[in-house]
């Protein structure tokens, strides 16, 4: 699933000029507006740890609603809530010391109006579960990029660069395209929060949502990297 990573870096080219760096300690981003999620949801990520840790968390729901991240053993888990019944999707040994310094693509869908969950990495379903809860996403808080709410301790070391949340799941050959086009905010209806490199504005500690949705974010410690030729190919 990590084979041809280089490759599409060099897809991404200059638009992935830069992210937000996250210590790993008390860096993180907050997301005040609860997102209009129903019964679907796709997470979409771009993370580069830059030192490895077993736990940590990309995206949390306040009420844990939806969360995914690395638990033990490096495992890759994606933890949803519907109709207060709470499930959990993983798979062990993803994000093991050998992936720090690659840009990974990690993303997640619950379909609960089927019972359908899946993780992604690089494209690829990586775990799947096909008795899900089903129900409904009901109510929601706001959202932090980076962190887990119930500790400080489950904050990530790296770089993000993008964040998308859809209210709808979407299909295995979208998060595919997604992987070849990050940067392409595919079905603009559905989509409700998209961060990306060219929102990001710490002098003002904000990072813009540009879905048009207004589900700004607020930056809370993250500084700006830019990214040299080394890490993203420019042609």
């Amino acid at each position: 699933m990590f084979a041809d990573i280089k490759r599409i870096e060099a897809e991404w080219r200059a638009r992935m000029h830069k992210a937000l760096s996250f210590d790993g300690v008390d860096d993180y981003v907050e997301i005040a507006n609860p997102l209009p999620i129903t019964n679907q949801i796709t997470i979409i990520s771009l993370i580069k740890l830059i030192e490895h840790k077993e736990e940590w968390y990309v995206v949390d729901e306040r009420t844990d609603k939806y969360r995914l991240g690395v638990d033990y053993y490096d495992m890759v888990t994606w933890v949803t809530k519907v109709d207060n019944t709470g499930d959990m999707l993983s798979l062990d040994n993803v994000f093991t010391e050998d992936k720090v310094g690659q840009w990974i693509q990690c993303g997640a869908v619950h379909d609960a109006s089927v019972g359908i969950k899946r993780i992604f990495i690089n494209g690829e379903v990586v775990a799947e579960k096909t008795n899900a809860p089903v129900g409904l996403f009901t109510d929601l808080g706001k959202t932090a990029i980076g962190r887990w709410w119930g500790s400080l301790a489950y904050n990530i070391p790296g770089y993000i660069a993008h964040v998308s949340i859809y209210n709808r799941a979407l299909s295995e050959s979208e998060i595919k395209y997604l992987y070849h086009n990050p940067f392409d905010p595919i079905d603009p209806d559905h989509l409700v929060l998209w961060l990306n490199p060219a929102g990001i504005d710490v002098a003002n500690s904000k990072w813009w949502d540009l879905s048009g949705k207004g589900n700004h974010g607020t930056i809370h410690g993250a500084t700006e990297v830019k990214l040299v030729e080394d890490e993203v190919i420019v042609k």
